[in-house]
Parts: structure tokens; sequence; C-alpha cells
């Protein structure tokens, strides 16, 4: 993806949707859904989730098509954000049980912890705010975590402190006590 650095999102948006053409006219599938993918977190970092999530499910579609299990759970996870911001709970759930499974499977650490925090964001929406704070409290203090992950930790705390800051710090604490595995083992169960 584009780097965005100084809100640069509308020039970011611009090299992205090059970047999909260009894709298509070289009828580069794996590129296009590349292309597709990185365009939707560009919006989906905006909370932009509407406009967002026809890019996802574009890149989805080829991921599939394509057998590329190595990029379709980190689209989905993203899917799960737009489905999260725009009220679809159920459907959230189904994406994150998918995109987890998937980086289960493909033994990625650093991606496990990413599909948690989509996990976390609908625990959040939930109005299950303790146990989204567990959540996001051992994915912010695991060594796995990167800086996509770190950034979308930051995106899902700012929404928690709308509705208050005294337990965030409790909570977050809480979490670097908590099992991954275990983690992973309730959030496959939602």
């Amino acid at each position: 993806m584009v780097s965005v650095n100084n809100n640069q999102y509308e020039q970011a948006h611009e090299y992205h949707l090059q970047a999909i053409e260009i894709c298509k006219s070289a009828g580069d599938r794996y590129g296009l859904a590349r292309a597709y993918s990185n365009l939707s977190e560009l919006i989906r970092i905006q909370r932009r989730y509407a406009e967002a999530k026809p890019y996802t499910i574009e890149g989805i579609k080829l991921a599939r098509e394509l057998g590329n299990l190595y990029a379709l759970p980190i689209m989905l996870i993203n899917l799960v954000y737009s489905q999260v911001g725009l009220g679809e709970i159920r459907e959230a759930h189904v994406s994150v049980r998918e995109g987890l499974q998937l980086n289960m499977e493909n033994d990625s650490v650093s991606w496990v912890i990413f599909s948690l925090v989509g996990y976390a964001n609908i625990l959040a929406a939930e109005g299950k705010r303790d146990q989204a704070l567990d959540v996001l409290g051992l994915c912010l203090n695991h060594p796995e975590t990167n800086s996509d992950t770190n950034r979308d930790i930051q995106i899902v705390l700012e929404d928690l402190k709308k509705t208050g800051t005294d337990d965030i710090e409790a909570g977050l604490e809480r979490g670097t006590l908590l099992d991954l595995k275990e983690v992973v083992v309730r959030a496959l169960g939602a």
C-alpha cells in the first residue's frame, strides 16, 4: 500500500485507483486483488466504510478465485471493520472467524494478532467493553504486533475512548495476562 504520511489520503487514493486500472489492463489478477485490498484499506482507515466495502469484496472475490490464502484473511479482517462500521455485526462475526482460521492455518502469529483486533472491534460494537479492552491489551503488548495492527488497535481505542477513559489502562493491563490460544478459541467460537 502507498504509505500515507501527512494525511495525503487523496493522493494515495488516486495512486491506488491507477494501480487498479494498470492491473486490469495488464490482466494481472493477483496485482488487481492486492490493489483492491490496498485501496479498501486506505479508505477504511479513514472510516469511510460504505465506500471501502465494495473494493474489499472485489479483492476477496479475486483472492478466492486465485486461491490466494495469504491475502484472503487480511482482506476478510479489513471487511470486518466495514461491516462493524455499517452495523453488520452478524456478518462481521462470520468474516472474523474465517479470517482468523485462515491466519491460524497459515501459522502467522502477527496476522492472528491482526485478526484479534478485528474481533475486539466487534466486541466493542456489541458493548462488551471490558472484553474488547482485554483483547486489545493482549494485542498491543504482543511481540508479534506489527505497525498495521498497532494502527488498527489505536482506531478501536479511539472509539472506546468516546464513551470514557477511566477503565482503558486497567483493561489494557488485564489483557497482558491473557493467553493467546485461549483468546483465539473464544474468537473462533463467537
